[in-house]
């Protein structure tokens, strides 16, 4: 039994290691950095730390983050997710507490593609709304 037949040289069929029409075959892997909006503290992050918390033990329960920390020097942090598709982590992103109050603005990117590549490339940045202080 012959596993491959004699092709005349470059026209043998390439392998495909992954099929588009079957989807992803594993999870994706973002880094999403969070920054804060201009005249956003920490006194206004620490008001909604209970939110951020239940966020974050929400996401790790359903097994979505690997890793959580805030910067030490600024106000802000970053998130380790493990999803199905980038759109889902921009998703969560997008609920976070910070971003749903305009106090953070959030950057995503892939560490890990479907296809096992590691990469590390910005893929789209959130533009920052700015917030409206009242009068």
């Amino acid at each position: 039994m012959t596993l491959l037949k004699n092709y005349p040289k470059g026209e043998r069929p390439r392998r495909k290691t992954f099929d588009p029409d079957r989807g992803p075959r594993g999870p994706v892997y973002v880094q999403v950095h969070f920054s804060g909006l201009p005249g956003a503290t920490k006194k206004h992050l620490h008001a909604i730390k209970r939110e951020i918390t239940e966020k974050v033990q929400d996401m790790t329960r359903r097994g979505q983050l690997i890793l959580s920390g805030r910067y030490l020097s600024s106000i802000g942090g970053v998130w380790l997710l493990k999803v199905k598709t980038f759109e889902e982590a921009q998703r969560l992103a997008k609920e976070h507490p910070g971003v749903k109050s305009n106090l953070l603005t959030y950057r995503c990117y892939i560490l890990v593609e479907n296809m096992g590549m590691v990469t590390r490339r910005e893929i789209e940045h959130q533009p920052a709304i700015p917030r409206v202080e009242a009068e």
